[in-house]
């Protein structure tokens, strides 16, 4: 493969009007060519019946699946059939190593692939396979390029879909096959090279947050110190019935309102939903400002949800009944408090309590009464709680910058492949 210190990238000489507005300009060389007219076979696959395990179990032949594309090559896929399955389903068919698939709906749409494999598919694939004056690899990369004006020729109101008339019929600009095969090349080694730069970006992540897990870990222990050990219901309330409060229940008045997905891991809250009080009062988790939160349901509860409501911009607010509700008492700093939840011990033992059937476990709440925690003086709870909020602020501060980096390095990804599929520059090696 050529190295790309010797790859110079300049515009192609000459340019002509493609005709499609939003491709513009190709270089004057290239044609425009639909995608039915540049693969000999285009299809997609079934689903055997669901839940029949006479299709699935000890299951030989791969069977793709759209949440298999990660707009990757393919290796593997995630669910094997049996030769009953093919033998009933006269639609399963199987498609060749360095066949293009696109997931043409559902919450991977747009999505790519190239198969290293022989596979079935399910009905959500589209698969370009036996390319003619194509290079299947020259494609992913046009299609991933222009995966949003892609997604914007679907129909449908409740789940877009991208047909296989839809695909077919979109046309691309084509270079000869040496030239596909000059850009796709590049473009390996180019994608390979950011992707291990953002992998060893996210590594650095992870042990920055095993850092940070570490100093709350040890800062709040208490561990060869004489601290007094205590259940959290002695220092805290633990989910406070909203009888012991006083708001009018069918007030017009807008709160602030938290669904799950409003709460991260790192403890940060999204308040731009607000609801009317008469819309909430019943049926969700009553919370005031100051309180803690914490996610009772997996996997929530054991990737970190959970949040300390200092800043809540309304005196109180409602949220998923799937939040278990702490209010420091006067003996205990509420940030402290938060700290304590975010323990690994308070996650590995919530996780060991947890009740229920799997995938709707939760913490109970007599997890959370009766779980004890080691409290010191208030002054040295604020000597620690200091402590962390310096040492947690340098690491979340470098934890950002890495994310800008990651973030710009996919968006300069995403611009070459643009640049260089649609023309705007030549890759000469």
């Amino acid at each position: 493969m050529a190295s790309l210190q010797h790859t110079t990238m300049n515009p192609y000489k000459k340019y002509k009007p493609s005709g499609i507005d939003w491709i513009g300009e190709i270089p004057n060389h290239w044609q425009l060519k639909k995608i039915s007219h540049g693969f000999k076979k285009i299809g997609s696959g079934t689903t055997p019946t669901s839940g029949n395990q006479e299709y699935y179990n000890e299951g030989e032949f791969n069977w793709l699946q759209t949440g298999d594309l990660t707009d990757n090559e393919i290796n593997a896929t995630s669910k094997k059939i049996t030769k009953k399955a093919l033998d009933d389903f006269s639609t399963l068919r199987f498609y060749k190593p360095n066949s293009l698939v696109i997931a043409m709906y559902g919450a991977t749409i747009g999505k790519t692939g190239i198969l290293n494999i022989e596979t079935t598919t399910n009905q959500a694939c589209c698969v370009l396979s036996e390319p003619v004056f194509f290079k299947s690899k020259y494609v992913f990369y046009w299609f991933n390029a222009n995966k949003e004006t892609v997604i914007s020729l679907s129909y449908g109101g409740g789940q877009p879909n991208i047909s296989q008339e839809i695909i077919k019929s979109i046309r691309i600009p084509c270079p000869s096959l040496s030239e596909q095969t000059t850009i796709a090349n590049y473009l390996d080694e180019k994608t390979t090279q950011i992707d291990k730069f953002i992998t060893n970006k996210q590594k650095l992540i992870e042990l920055l947050k095993e850092e940070r897990a570490a100093i709350i870990n040890e800062a709040v222990s208490g561990k060869g110190k004489n601290w007094e050990m205590k259940k959290l219901k002695y220092v805290a309330s633990i989910n406070s019935s909203k009888r012991n409060y006083t708001f009018e229940k069918n007030s017009d008045t807008e709160v602030v309102f938290l669904p799950m997905e409003k709460v991260s891991e790192g403890g940060i809250i999204n308040q731009d939903t607000r609801k009317k009080i008469n819309e909430v009062s019943t049926g969700f988790t009553y919370f005031e400002r100051d309180d803690v939160i914490v996610a009772k349901i997996t996997p929530c509860f054991e990737n970190g949800k959970g949040a300390l409501l200092d800043n809540l911009e309304t005196d109180f607010g409602f949220g998923s009944t799937e939040f278990h509700t702490i209010k420091a008492y006067d003996k205990i700093e509420k940030e402290f408090l938060f700290f304590q939840t975010k323990t690994d011990r308070f996650m590995q033992v919530g996780e060991a309590f947890m009740t229920g059937s799997a995938g709707q476990k939760r913490v109970p709440t007599n997890f959370v009464q009766d779980f004890e925690i080691a409290v010191p003086s208030i002054e040295k709870q604020k000597e620690i709680v200091q402590h962390i909020q310096t040492e947690t602020q340098r690491i979340n501060n470098t934890i950002s910058k890495i994310e800008k980096e990651i973030e710009l390095m996919n968006e300069y990804r995403t611009a070459l492949i643009s640049e260089v599929v649609t023309g705007k520059i030549k890759i000469t090696t």
